[in-house]
């Protein structure tokens, strides 16, 4: 069964996102995000089953959310995230996979792409 990794966790009803798997909640209301090396520590250390079909859900600081979106890239090289609509109520589903910002930078880089 997939996890849906919830980045910061500070009570909003996140009960939609079950259904794309078991909750794994990162952290919890307010975090020292100016010690990021412990912040990278710890947040290693709890993702370290991430797989590549779960799910981050985006909450939090962003600072957070960075540095879980790159430890699981650099984990996984695919991720699939959940952004909240609110038009909708519900979660949106998207995915980001390592070797297609790669290419679009070496493309950008090069003057292929603008």
């Amino acid at each position: 069964m997939s996890k849906v990794w919830v980045v910061n966790y500070s009570g909003h009803n996140i009960h939609k996102a079950e259904k794309y798997g078991e909750i794994e909640v990162l952290t919890r209301d307010k975090v020292n995000v100016f010690q990021s090396d412990r912040m990278i520590y710890n947040l290693v250390t709890k993702m370290k089953g991430i797989e590549k079909d779960d799910y981050i859900l985006i909450s939090g600081t962003p600072i957070l959310n960075v540095f879980v979106i790159i430890i699981a890239l650099t984990m996984c090289k695919k991720i699939n995230y959940l952004l909240y609509n609110a038009k909708d109520s519900d979660y949106s589903v998207r995915t980001v996979i390592a070797a297609d910002i790669i290419k679009i930078i070496k493309e950008v880089k090069n003057g292929i792409r603008e």
